[in-house]
């Protein structure tokens, strides 16, 4: 019976200690479904810049799944593709997480719905090999209409511009901070 005793015990504190880590998705996307050619399903929200058809459906060696997103903006200033609303808490850190390849700079930022947050620095991505890109925002108000932003330019044809692959959006906590 102490034996029974310590084993749940010990599986008691496991789920206190580990299952409060799981982090809370807020979005995902591997752009397996798409409303058009131009159109990832709950992407292209209202903080949109970039021309719609220089964001298509790529099917060639995706990270994952049958296909990525190709962005094309061969521009110096930044051209912005976001995800569909979704809700966000102020004072709260997400994790975003994706993978990419290609040739060109990309960052993540959001949109609250009426202003823009603080963009990350760029990652610079240059091959044919994907590439796991890890940004972190903290969000500075609670609204029912945030939208993260991928912030791209420099794109070159050269390994087909810049391919985005499942991005993923979580509730985290802040590392290296103390």
């Amino acid at each position: 019976f102490t034996i029974m005793k310590k084993a749940l015990l010990f599986a008691a504190l496991f789920v206190i200690t580990f299952g409060s880590g799981i982090a809370q998705t807020v979005f995902y996307s591997d752009f397996e479904t798409w409303d058009d050619a131009n159109t990832p399903a709950n992407w292209i929200g209202t903080a949109t810049n970039i021309t719609l058809t220089d964001v298509t459906q790529f099917s060639t060696a995706p990270y994952a799944g049958t296909y990525s997103m190709k962005i094309n903006n061969d521009t110096v200033g930044h051209k912005r593709v976001s995800t569909k609303a979704v809700s966000v808490t102020a004072g709260s850190v997400y994790n975003i997480s994706f993978y990419a390849r290609g040739n060109g700079e990309v960052r993540t930022g959001f949109y609250d719905g009426a202003s823009y947050g603080t963009y990350n620095a760029y990652v610079v991505i240059n091959g044919t090999t994907w590439t796991k890109v890890e940004q972190t925002i903290i969000c500075d108000t609670t609204s029912a209409t945030a939208e993260f932003i991928l912030s791209v330019r420099n794109t070159m044809a050269t390994n087909d511009h810049l391919q985005i692959d499942s991005f993923y959006v979580s509730v985290g906590t802040l590392t290296g901070v103390s």
